[in-house]
């Protein structure tokens, strides 16, 4: 009976996790049906405005971070109750009656993993995080277009992704930041972290919950060039989330390696990318060292500062 219990729940969870992503696809496609239907009620003045596709893609982005927003904040007022639980089960221990051990993921709150841990600290280490993961990106992508380049499908998947970087060209930066830069990446954190994340690690804890969500997430991104290195950082931003249990720390992360790869027009100078570009090479063995730290101790939640005893 407790393993058609066990079976029962991990359908469930998958089923809600296919419903997160599906709330993604049905919204771009209604964006979209309203883009097009748009450019054919507007003037011919208003069909180029009605095509902007960054512009159109922070208008589902924006929806998006509602539906996404309210589920994780559901998820977390769960994650609360079972915690009560969890102490009142302490509690009964403690008196002397026998009840069941609250899971790892109910026992360690966010409060909990982060505190004792200067904000700054913690800051700088999730930034050097970010250029690792940029160089790590960087280097399979030199690879890709120098040495596997020959690959049919390689060649062709690499100049969809160039296409889809010289589009950005062609409309204002306003909507490039807002989808590329600022919202897109909330968005993503939320199904990703927030959702997909706490769904795997109640089906399984541990790794399952961290490879698994890396993995989805570089699914997600379609495109074969791209799907690699996103695999690679979906992993590492898991290992970020599993370890602070903190969304600020890996939106922050995400904000950031996306806009240093979508930087201002008045910032793209060669100088500024150059220096990106090293600082993501010198980066890669700090952030693999860091991230390693974080995955050791992933289970073990931070000495939280002492209250003042009366």
């Amino acid at each position: 009976m407790g393993e058609r219990k066990r079976m029962g729940k991990t359908v469930g969870l998958v089923l809600l996790l296919g419903v997160a992503v599906f709330c993604y696809e049905i919204v771009m496609v209604l964006v979209g049906y309203t883009a097009d239907f748009l450019a054919q009620v507007l003037p011919k003045e208003g069909i180029a405005w009605s095509q902007q596709y960054y512009l159109w893609d922070t208008v589902g982005c924006a929806w998006l971070l509602g539906i996404y927003g309210l589920w994780v904040f559901c998820l977390k007022e769960q994650r609360r109750s079972k915690e009560q639980s969890g102490q009142e089960s302490q509690m009964k221990k403690a008196e002397g009656k026998d009840v069941k051990e609250p899971s790892r993921w109910t026992k360690q709150t966010e409060d909990e993993r982060v505190k004792g841990q200067p904000v700054w600290k913690r800051a700088l280490e999730v930034a050097v995080i970010t250029f690792g993961l940029g160089g790590i990106s960087s280097l399979w992508l030199n690879f890709a277009e120098e040495v596997l380049y020959k690959v049919p499908f390689i060649r062709d998947s690499m100049e969809r992704f160039q296409t889809v970087g010289k589009e950005q060209l062609g409309e204002p930066y306003i909507w490039v930041f807002l989808s590329v830069v600022l919202v897109g990446p909330i968005v993503e954190e939320l199904l990703f972290r927030g959702i997909v994340y706490q769904y795997l690690a109640e089906i399984r804890e541990g790794w399952f919950a961290v490879i698994g969500s890396g993995l989805l997430f570089g699914l997600w991104h379609q495109e074969p060039v791209q799907v690699v290195y996103t695999m690679i950082m979906g992993v590492g931003i898991a290992i970020v989330y599993q370890k602070t249990g903190s969304l600020r720390y890996v939106i922050g992360l995400h904000i950031l390696n996306n806009f240093l790869s979508a930087l201002p027009p008045f910032l793209e100078t060669e100088t500024i990318i150059n220096g990106i570009s090293l600082m993501n090479y010198v980066m890669i063995l700090p952030g693999l060292y860091l991230l390693g730290r974080f995955a050791d101790k992933r289970q073990k939640p931070e000495v939280p500062a002492e209250s003042g005893k009366s």
